[in-house]
């Protein structure tokens, strides 16, 4: 059975600039409601027609998804056994220097 409770609480998106070779990268932490972090969380990061690229949290709930080219709707999707899956799309990728730097959510 499933547990109610979505497993990013607070997930961190930050896009960072690279603007020397044309990419950005994506890269957050995933914690529980409580703030702890969790390890071992599948996250795919995909935007069609674009392969999707895919990793693993880290002991500290941290993923990072380096030279991803930029552009909209991306969309990350994050699962663990025992939590929902949870998915964000409407990602905006860019490179530059007026981009912000975290989006949460």
């Amino acid at each position: 059975m499933k547990k109610a409770a979505i497993i990013p609480a607070i997930l961190i998106l930050a896009l960072s600039l690279s603007a020397q070779v044309g990419t950005g990268n994506v890269q957050g932490r995933i914690v529980t409601k409580e703030g702890k972090p969790l390890a071992g969380v599948k996250v795919i990061l995909s935007r069609p027609p674009l392969a999707d690229q895919k990793t693993t949290t880290g002991p500290a709930g941290s993923y990072r998804f380096p030279s991803v080219f930029p552009g909209p709707d991306y969309s990350v999707t994050t699962d663990l056994a025992d939590y929902k899956t949870a998915v964000r799309s409407g990602v905006f990728v860019a490179v530059g220097p007026d981009h912000p730097a975290f989006e949460r959510w």
